[in-house]
C-alpha cells in the first residue's frame, strides 16, 4: 500500500495567514454577505415588526394562494417549527388568517389578508432599498453574473433570468 502524503492546502498551511483562505471561498463570502444583508433587512423591517422569513412566507401566500404551514416551510426551506412560529406572528399582526378554502384532513390552510398584502408591499420596498444600497457599486455585468450564480445555488433546476 502506498504511503499517503498529507496534502497541503491554504486552509491547513501554517505559513498562510488565517484570514487568507476565506477570500477565495464562495460559501464563506455568501455567508459574510448574508450577515451584511440580514443586519440591513432586520433594521429596515423592524418598523413593520416582521423578519425576512416572515416576509418570504407572506410573499408565498400572495403568489401561490392558501397553503399549510408545512407547505410554506418546504417552499422557502425552513423547518416546520420555524414556519409555525413565523406564521403565528403574522397571524398576531393581522397579515395572515385561516383560509375559507377547505383544508386537507386536519391541516389548516392560511391566506394573506389585505393588511398582509399592504405590509408585504411595504416590506418589498424595504428589501429593494436595502438591495440597492448594498449592491449599488456593482456594474450591470457584475450584478447579472452574481444573480445567475446565486440562482444556480438557491434555485436548483431553475434557469437564470
Amino acid at each position: 500500500m502506498a504511503e499517503r502524503k498529507p496534502r497541503r492546502d491554504r486552509a491547513s498551511d501554517p505559513s498562510a495567514p488565517a484570514h487568507a483562505w476565506p477570500g477565495d471561498s464562495i460559501g464563506y463570502l455568501i455567508w459574510r454577505s448574508y450577515l451584511v444583508f440580514r443586519r440591513a433587512f432586520d433594521d429596515g423591517l423592524a418598523e413593520l415588526d416582521v423578519t425576512m422569513a416572515q416576509v418570504g412566507l407572506a410573499g408565498e401566500l400572495m403568489v401561490r394562494g392558501p397553503r399549510t404551514v408545512a407547505d410554506l416551510a418546504r417552499v422557502i426551506g425552513i423547518t416546520p417549527q420555524g414556519a409555525a412560529l413565523a406564521v403565528g406572528h403574522l397571524r398576531k399582526i393581522g397579515w395572515v388568517a385561516e383560509s375559507q378554502a377547505r383544508g386537507r384532513g386536519r391541516s389548516i390552510l392560511l391566506e394573506i389578508t389585505e393588511k398582509g398584502r399592504d405590509g408585504y408591499l411595504r416590506a418589498a420596498d424595504v428589501v429593494e432599498r436595502v438591495d440597492k444600497a448594498i449592491t449599488g457599486g456593482m456594474t450591470a455585468t457584475e450584478r447579472k453574473g452574481t444573480l445567475s450564480g446565486l440562482r444556480s445555488i438557491a434555485e436548483p433546476g431553475g434557469s437564470p433570468r
